[in-house]
């Protein structure tokens, strides 16, 4: 599959799921099927989906992180032992643990934008992902 047979694939298996979306027009052009998908992982509730699906997202999501590249704590100078600091697209970096100004008013303004949203919405498919998981057992 391609990343645009990709894309595609997940937008409608998300639509099948919302009864109210699902006669939604899918945009033509790459942008627009871009923040359609990331607007379906969004308000997508946690419940199982199929193998496939996850095999699709996990390929999508990681050609897109890919694409984006990654910037590696090892890669970086610390200010002090363990502790660095950096600008940019918290999404993309390799660490064991990111502290922002959205941690600490993250819960209460989602949905709103800035840092936290962007955290938000490149996490929300392994946080469902997850509680899915943790329901079923």
């Amino acid at each position: 599959m391609t990343q645009m047979e990709r894309r595609l694939y997940l937008i409608r298996e998300l639509l099948k799921e919302q009864p109210r979306y699902e006669r939604m027009e899918i945009p033509a052009d790459e942008e627009g099927q871009k923040r359609l998908l990331r607007s379906l992982f969004n308000i997508r509730m946690p419940h199982p989906a199929s193998q496939e699906f996850f095999a699709v997202q996990d390929a999508y999501l990681q050609e897109e992180t890919q694409r984006k590249g990654i910037t590696d704590l090892a890669g970086l100078q610390p200010v002090q032992e363990g502790i660095y600091l950096w600008q940019g697209d918290i999404t993309t970096l390799r660490c064991d643990a990111i502290v922002n100004a959205a941690n600490m008013i993250h819960w209460r303004n989602i949905g709103r934008g800035g840092a936290g949203r962007s955290w938000s919405t490149a996490m929300r498919p392994v946080w469902v992902n997850l509680i899915g998981i943790c329901w079923s057992w």
